[in-house]
């Protein structure tokens, strides 16, 4: 990932099934000196952009190493703030170098996923109780104000 002429960047990750991250892994891509230097991490904002990235507190923001072996991971911070997380997003605010470019070549993310989908769920509810649709006991009958 090369944005043209801007060090700045911005990833989005959405998960299918709630994931508990434990470790990050960043590595960057060509010259050591346009690997992202610092990285910002933001759970469960999905409607971030470049405009809102002032008004939101990162959950979790630490300083990168050079990492062209991909040998170094970081551990997130708290870890109960990246536990059942839907979506993610990485803030790469600039690079090692003094250019214009910032390159990344590999996130990687170490955890645990839940087998537990995002999905709608169907309910019914009764604010009256219906006495059409509760099987009662002939023997209960009267005794209970049925």
């Amino acid at each position: 990932l090369l944005p043209p002429g801007d060090e700045e960047l911005l990833v989005k990750v959405t998960f299918l099934a709630p994931v508990s991250l434990r470790r990050l892994m960043v590595i960057g891509h060509g010259d050591p000196d346009t690997h992202p230097s610092r990285v910002k991490v933001y759970v469960g904002k999905e409607d971030l952009d470049f405009q809102s990235l002032e008004d939101v507190r990162p959950t979790f923001e630490t300083a990168l190493p050079v990492n062209q072996s991909g040998e170094a991971f970081v551990h997130v911070h708290p870890p109960g703030a990246f536990t059942n997380v839907t979506s993610l997003a990485f803030f790469f605010p600039g690079n090692h170098g003094e250019g214009d470019e910032t390159s990344l070549q590999y996130i990687g993310m170490q955890g645990d996923h839940s087998h537990d989908r995002r999905e709608a769920v169907d309910a019914t509810y009764e604010l009256v109780c219906q006495h059409s649709s509760v099987d009662v006991a002939a023997e209960t009958q009267g005794t209970m104000g049925v």
